[in-house]
């Protein structure tokens, strides 16, 4: 998930579309985009804990009652991750999606996992 989105980052698309959006505007087409968007994020948020879910089934995280706060948390800072690229280099993001896989693994990985995690990133 973290290198994915350390991908997503450094595509021009993003980094000069999505990333330089700001303000919503007060148009009637709006509802739609709206609409749409929160079904994205939806199903974002349920293929996030289906990955989440597969990490608990393989032992490799336990994430007890968190797991579905964890999901739309994980899509919380993927939203907090792209709004910077405005004014952050794709590099200056990774470093941060470092520390925040780091710091997921840490919370919630198996003990014995948690080096072998930490090398992905």
């Amino acid at each position: 998930m973290f290198a994915g989105l350390h991908q997503l980052v450094q595509d021009p698309r993003v980094t000069q579309g999505v990333a330089g959006y700001w303000l919503v505007p007060s148009r009637p087409e709006m509802a739609t985009l709206e609409s749409a968007q929160r079904e994205f994020e939806e199903q974002s948020i349920a293929a996030i804990e289906e990955t989440l879910q597969r990490g608990t089934e393989q032992q490799r995280f336990d994430f007890g009652r968190d797991l579905q706060d964890m999901a739309r948390a994980i899509m919380a800072i993927i939203e907090a991750i792209v709004l910077p690229l405005r004014h952050q280099s794709p590099e200056e993001v990774h470093l941060n999606l470092g520390v925040l896989a780091r710091t997921l693994f840490r919370a919630y990985a198996k003990p014995e996992d948690l080096d072998a995690l930490m090398q992905l990133i």
